[in-house]
C-alpha cells in the first residue's frame, strides 16, 4: 500500500514530479468531483418526487379604516370609493355632520388622513395605539359643522404618522391631529342661508291645496257655526246708562210720601145710577 502511494502520489519536495504522479491527482479530482454531482443529484430528485410538500405564503399587512357619517337627524351620509383608494363624501346641506372613523384590515395600527377645504388633518393611531389609555384605540369621533355644500376626502394609511411621533414626543397635538372630540367648521357662515329650504312658503302652498280641495258644504257649515256680529250701536246703548246729577236729591224723591187725593169738587155733579 505504501509502494502503491509512493508510485502514484507521492510528490517529492526537491524534484520533478514525475508524470504518472501528476495523472494520479487529476484522475483522483475527478472522480471526487462526479461522486459530488451525483450526490447532490440524487438529493435533488429526492426532494422534488416526495409526495410531502410544504406551501408558506407571505401575506402583506394591510390597513383599511370605517367611515360612517351621519348628519344631525341621524341620516347615513354615503361615500364614494375612488379608483386611488380615496374615500370621498359630499356634505350638501347645511348643519352638523358627526364623522366616526374605525380600524378595519390586517394591520395592527394605522391612521386615516382628511383633507376640508384645502386643510390636512389626521387621525390619532387607530388599533394598537401607545397614546391610547388601554393601549388600543378603536374609533375616532368628531363634528364636521358645514354652513354650505363642501366635499371631504378620507385616505387610511398603515404605520404611523409624523403627527403621532410629534404627539408622542412633546405630548402636544399638532395642529389638524383629530384625537376625538374635535368641532370643525366648513364654508361660509353667511351662505347658510342660501341652502336652507325655505319651509314656511311650503305650508303656505299645502293650505291653499287643502281650501281648494275642501267642498263647499263644509265651508257653508263652518260659517253657520260662527256666531252673529252685534251691531256696534247697540252695544254701546246696552252698555251705557244714564248718568245721575246728584244721587241724593233722587234718594229724596224716592224716600218722599205720596201726595193727599184733592177733595170732590161740590160742582161737580154726583153719578147717579141708572
Amino acid at each position: 500500500m505504501k509502494a502503491f502511494y509512493y508510485d502514484h502520489f507521492h510528490i517529492p519536495k526537491q524534484g520533478k514530479i514525475r508524470e504518472k504522479v501528476l495523472m494520479s491527482h487529476v484522475v483522483l479530482t475527478a472522480v471526487l468531483i462526479i461522486v459530488y454531482l451525483l450526490a447532490i443529484s440524487g438529493s435533488a430528485y429526492a426532494f422534488f418526487t416526495s409526495t410531502q410538500s410544504v406551501h408558506n405564503t407571505l401575506v402583506a399587512a394591510h390597513f383599511d379604516a370605517q367611515i360612517h357619517i351621519t348628519d344631525e337627524y341621524g341620516n347615513e351620509v354615503g361615500t364614494e370609493l375612488q379608483p386611488d383608494g380615496v374615500l370621498l363624501a359630499v356634505l350638501e346641506a347645511p348643519g352638523a355632520y358627526v364623522v366616526t372613523v374605525t380600524p378595519d384590515g390586517t394591520a395592527e395600527t394605522g391612521f386615516c388622513a382628511m383633507q376640508l377645504e384645502g386643510e390636512d388633518y389626521t387621525t390619532a393611531q387607530l388599533g394598537v395605539s401607545m397614546e391610547a389609555a388601554d393601549g388600543y384605540r378603536d374609533e375616532v369621533t368628531f363634528t364636521i359643522q358645514a354652513y354650505e355644500p363642501v366635499p371631504v376626502a378620507f385616505q387610511p394609511y398603515w404605520g404611523t404618522s409624523a403627527a403621532y411621533a410629534d404627539y408622542s414626543m412633546n405630548g402636544i397635538a399638532p395642529d389638524g391631529y383629530l384625537l376625538g372630540g374635535e368641532y370643525i367648521e366648513a364654508g361660509d357662515p353667511a351662505n347658510m342661508w342660501l341652502y336652507l329650504e325655505e319651509e314656511p312658503e311650503e305650508e303656505t302652498e299645502e293650505a291653499e291645496e287643502d281650501f281648494e280641495e275642501a267642498p263647499e258644504e263644509d265651508l257653508l257649515e263652518d260659517l253657520e257655526a260662527v256666531p252673529e256680529a252685534v251691531p256696534e250701536g247697540e252695544q254701546e246703548e246696552d252698555l251705557e246708562e244714564e248718568p245721575v246729577e246728584n244721587p241724593e236729591e233722587s234718594l229724596e224723591e224716592d224716600l218722599a210720601p205720596a201726595p193727599e187725593p184733592e177733595p170732590d169738587d161740590p160742582n161737580t155733579p154726583e153719578e147717579t145710577e141708572d
